[in-house]
């Protein structure tokens, strides 16, 4: 019975993404986000007080827009973007820069591991990839 409740349940997926003055690369993060059958996709953009067109971008795209009226800073725009997801009812949470250093269509792969129980948390680590070797050395010797 359980199993059954399960299936016929529609789970929602809230891709949050804080951006500040990201106006030239916000419209392409958000397109990018890949459909997911069996799943409501929700976009939130939390504009960290930018002074481009970031916010008015993001919403041509098809986003909610939540602006701080200034920078608050990465993790203030992380916890807003999670507390407005809880209020709308989501379930599952991906969170992506607005710069576009993280290919949105990765989460596709991570999130059908989710709904098949595979995994309960995924945290993604861009420090694992070859070229990453512009990145700070702590960052560098702490991706194992």
């Amino acid at each position: 019975m359980i199993s059954y409740y399960k299936t016929m349940l529609i789970r929602t997926l809230t891709v949050i993404i804080p951006a500040y003055n990201e106006e030239k690369n916000i419209a392409n993060v958000i397109k990018k986000i890949p459909k997911i059958q069996d799943l409501n996709i929700a976009i939130i953009v939390i504009d960290d007080g930018s002074s481009d067109k970031t916010a008015i971008i993001a919403e041509k795209a098809g986003a909610l827009v939540i602006s701080h009226i200034r920078n608050l800073g990465l993790g203030r725009a992380i916890r807003t973007g999670l507390k407005k997801a809880l209020e709308l009812g989501s379930d599952i949470f991906g969170i992506l820069d607005g710069d576009g250093q993280y290919d949105p269509r990765i989460l596709k792969s991570f999130v059908v591991n989710l709904l098949d129980e595979k995994v309960d948390l995924i945290i993604g680590n861009r420090f694992l990839l070859e070229q990453a070797t512009d990145a700070n050395f702590i960052k560098i010797i702490t991706k194992y």
